[in-house]
């Protein structure tokens, strides 16, 4: 949410700012949270990486952080190149990529 605050305070308006992450569990996370900061009220834009196809915007946050217990450091579902690539292509101006392993 830092990111998206720090965004807001170069100039862009929300509708210009994207969270992005291929994990629908984080979507629903990311959604929930955002109701906790009212600065960031009206933020609509937290698609999966396949919803956002066709879309783009100034600034994207690309969200790759990954929780599988168990799994040790297997990339799963972003394994897949054409799903990276619709991440990192849908930013206008910029691209803040988030991503940690265990």
């Amino acid at each position: 949410m830092h990111l998206v605050v720090s965004a807001r305070g170069l100039g862009l308006q929300l509708e210009d700012i994207c969270i992005l992450t291929p994990y629908l569990a984080q979507v629903k996370l990311l959604r929930r949270l955002i109701a906790f900061f009212p600065i960031l009220d009206g933020l609509n834009i937290v698609y999966t990486t396949d919803a956002s196809q066709g879309d783009e915007w100034a600034v994207v946050i690309v969200d790759l952080v990954k929780d599988s217990p168990g799994q040790g450091h297997s990339l799963g579902f972003i394994s897949d190149y054409r799903r990276l690539n619709v991440a990192f292509t849908r930013a206008k101006v910029g691209r803040i990529v988030v991503g940690g392993l265990e």
